[in-house]
């Protein structure tokens, strides 16, 4: 589950690949003693801190931090378990904390007024580049399986879905052809 933290803050700011899913196995089982488990628990408890000494001064990151986390707090497995480690929609509310955070860093430390809006550009354009591009994943539930069984392939649940689908189309093709006349059954006259 803390492992996971990492794994949402990667996609926040790099989201890329996406899957629908990120169910067992997907996500590798790591001991306490796992330097990416040490590292996401740093990062995870730095910034909480931070907000909270920082709560009493009613900064805008101290709010964004607070914001993201207790969202967050509802679906990340830490109060109850979800039935599923990851997910990103699991995250959408809690990316206004985020993208709040990112939008108060970039003013703070860009003074040229040119330059925060070309970041700003830059930024709104790759985010919604992956968002258009991501649509068509979901056209119908194949398209979806079959797209994020390439970057989920250690997901029982996704490679599942994608076999139900693969054997649905299957059958649906040979009825067809049933129908059609062009293949007789074994019983057939």
């Amino acid at each position: 589950v803390v492992l996971t933290f990492l794994y949402y803050f990667k996609l926040l700011i790099f989201p890329h690949p996406l899957t629908h899913d990120y169910y067992f196995n997907q996500i590798p089982y790591v001991d306490v003693s796992d330097f990416l488990f040490i590292l996401s628990f740093i990062i995870n408890a730095a910034l909480v801190v931070y907000a909270l000494m920082n709560l009493k001064k009613k900064t805008i990151a101290s709010y964004a931090i607070l914001f993201y986390f207790i969202t967050f707090s509802i679906a990340s497995n830490v109060l109850f378990t979800v039935g599923v480690l990851m997910n990103e929609r699991f995250i959408y509310m809690s990316s206004l904390g985020f993208c709040i955070l990112a939008a108060y860093l970039i003013l703070q430390y860009i003074k040229n007024p040119k330059a925060v809006a070309a970041v700003f550009i830059v930024v709104l354009s790759l985010y919604s580049a992956k968002t258009f591009t991501r649509n068509y994943d979901w056209k119908d539930s194949f398209t979806l399986f079959r797209k994020d069984s390439h970057h989920s392939i250690n997901s029982a649940k996704i490679q599942t879905s994608l076999g139900g689908d693969l054997t649905k189309a299957a059958d649906s093709d040979i009825q067809a052809l049933r129908d059609s006349g062009m293949i007789k059954t074994f019983f057939s006259d």
